[in-house]
């Protein structure tokens, strides 16, 4: 019983760092490079597009790590 509980721990570990690693880390590079385009195209109409495609490919990508991780408990 108790190496079932240990095992599961275990990939209960591995999953939240999977996940971390697959949301955390691009969530960054994201505003970071957002935050960039806003202040140099900031009176450039185009900024919508700009800033829109990185939140819309992220959110894309949020959405399927997010299911994976569900999909593999």
């Amino acid at each position: 019983m108790a190496k079932e509980t240990y095992r599961s721990n275990t990939q209960r570990t591995k999953r939240t760092i999977n996940f971390i690693t697959a949301v955390y880390w691009p969530l960054l590079a994201f505003a970071y490079s957002i935050w960039g385009l806003i202040a140099d195209n900031w009176n450039d109409p185009l900024i919508v597009f700009y800033v829109g495609t990185p939140l819309y490919v992220l959110a894309v990508v949020v959405i399927g790590a997010a299911k994976k991780t569900l999909r593999e408990e």
